[in-house]
């Protein structure tokens, strides 16, 4: 009897999972809830990105946590993103949004470059 109740559970489960699932398909052919993305970073937002983060290297690799510092990286992210957006004005990028396109940029540049083993 048991293996029937997880049975019917589990029937029900996916009945209901898909419904959900239905309606969030017919929702976006509706347009409602659709959330739209931000077009890709060009080449010239990577290469501006690049720049400013290396002149300011300093103040965004400094090791202390203070309240001062986190301002400072902040108001840094905040200067590119400026520029960012100045550069291309159809788009208004967060520092938040820009800072981690900077981390995901140094993420894939570590794991493209070989390991090498300590002797």
């Amino acid at each position: 009897m048991e293996a029937k109740t997880v049975d019917n559970d589990f029937t029900t489960d996916s009945k209901l999972f898909c419904m959900g699932r239905q309606k969030v398909a017919n929702d976006a052919e509706e347009g409602r809830n659709k959330k739209m993305r931000k077009t890709n970073f060009t080449d010239a937002d990577i290469r501006l990105l690049l720049s400013s983060y290396l002149k300011k290297k300093e103040v965004f690799q400094n090791g202390e946590n203070s309240a001062l510092i986190i301002k400072a990286q902040e108001g840094e992210w905040e200067k590119t993103v400026q520029a960012l957006n100045a550069q291309n004005p159809t788009l208004n990028r967060t520092w938040k949004e820009v800072q981690k396109k900077y981390y995901n940029l140094a993420s894939k540049a570590k794991n493209c470059t070989p390991n090498k083993k300590r002797k």
